[in-house]
């Protein structure tokens, strides 16, 4: 099992990564679960799981993990760091701290 550790900077609304999140989710054999606050959410077999996602309120700046468990869980969870990354809804811990200390 891996998991990961992500802070959100999307201020839109999780939508659309929800979206993101559960269609690379279902690209892989392996387990793949958010947890946010201490629920958890599988990301790949609930036909619910946008709306489980979005239940949850995640805001922005706030920190989420994603567990992956299963034989391609390393490739998952890359996927869905590439992901993050590519659409900009991840930011790194320099750039998190200062706008926890700054917000806007």
């Amino acid at each position: 099992m891996i998991t990961k550790q992500y802070n959100i900077i999307t201020s839109t609304g999780f939508a659309r990564p929800a979206t993101l999140l559960v269609q690379v989710s279902r690209l892989f054999t392996s387990r793949i679960s958010l947890e946010y606050q201490k629920k958890s959410i599988d990301l790949k077999y609930s036909t619910d799981s946008i709306m489980d996602i979005l239940s949850l309120r995640i805001r922005p700046y706030s920190m989420i993990n994603i567990k992956a468990e299963g034989i391609d869980e390393y490739d998952a969870l890359q996927t869905i760091d590439n992901l993050f990354n590519k659409n900009k809804l991840i930011i790194d811990q320099t750039e998190f701290l200062s706008c926890k200390s700054n917000p806007k």
